[in-house]
């Protein structure tokens, strides 16, 4: 049975970030003291990596050649910060990150990824300055494969997201310049959500619209939250890009979090509600929302 992140929780927040306020699209990055993210829902999540990484690995890892030093590090990153909540005890990670030499990169990235809950991607700056993913383990995507993107730089992987040129674009650059001057000593995160219609964490492609009435809600519409994390490497040129994805279903939301998402949903634009394929339910939701009691 799924897990999510009770009300009560110390994650709670991350997992339901929705804030009182009309929604905006924006970069939004702050600083955090904490980089992984363990909780309840690990033991699923981490069962759900390992099959797919078993099932399909071409669709969800991938390593370009020149990228095999920094998945080294990463590893050695990732096994000094994991907690036995995450995966085992600190520092087990070490064992299994000896090196390219065993297995090569894409087998440590394996390995590495399947110690956190988060999808661990590396992007690099180029001799020109461009930003380009260089290698990753994404096995819980929202509406991208890995695949497709791997090699392209940060504008070409967001070509089909809505307003990213004209709102986020230049700012997202920016955002990872800074990072990088960081040489591994900020933590910065932000916040993505969406709703959908099931609670797959696979989640390449949107699927064809769903109609749902405003009585099936609660049981079938979730909150998927994106919580990105973003910390440089030593080297100032790499920069570990972390996914960790949380499933909410509305019906478990307090009066709280119904009242801020019933204020922020108007201001999801029609086009990014279409890309992200909640046109047949958007409306079933907003209802739902206004019949409830205000806090």
């Amino acid at each position: 049975m799924f897990t999510g992140i009770g009300p009560e929780h110390e994650l709670r927040g991350l997992a339901v970030p929705v804030q009182p306020r009309p929604f905006r699209l924006t970069v939004g990055t702050r600083p955090t003291q904490r980089w992984l993210l363990p909780g309840p829902d690990g033991p699923a999540q981490l069962a759900a990596k390992r099959r797919l990484l078993d099932d399909h690995p071409d669709e969800v890892l991938a390593v370009l050649p020149h990228a095999e030093a920094a998945v080294t590090l990463l590893a050695r990153m990732v096994a000094d910060a994991v907690t036995p909540a995450a995966g085992g005890p600190r520092g087990q990670g070490r064992r299994t990150g000896e090196g390219v030499e065993r297995g090569g990169a894409v087998a440590l990235l394996r390995a590495t990824a399947l110690t956190v809950q988060e999808d661990l991607t590396l992007m690099q700056r180029d001799d020109a300055g461009t930003w380009r993913l260089v290698a990753g383990c994404v096995c819980f995507p929202s509406f991208w494969r890995l695949g497709d993107k791997i090699g392209q730089d940060l504008d070409a992987i967001h070509t089909p997201v809505p307003h990213y040129s004209d709102r986020l674009a230049a700012a997202s650059r920016m955002a990872f310049d800074r990072i990088a001057t960081g040489g591994g000593q900020g933590i910065w995160e932000r916040f993505n959500w969406t709703l959908t219609a099931d609670d797959d964490l696979f989640h390449p492609d949107p699927k064809p619209p769903v109609q749902v009435s405003p009585d099936e809600v609660p049981r079938r519409v979730w909150l998927r939250t994106e919580r990105q994390s973003m910390r440089a490497m030593a080297d100032s040129r790499t920069v570990v890009f972390g996914i960790r994805t949380f499933l909410t279903s509305l019906g478990e939301l307090t009066p709280v979090e119904r009242e801020a998402l019933a204020c922020s949903l108007p201001g999801v634009s029609p086009e990014l509600t279409r890309y992200r394929a909640a046109l047949g339910y958007r409306d079933a939701v907003q209802e739902w929302l206004r019949r409830r009691e205000p806090v």
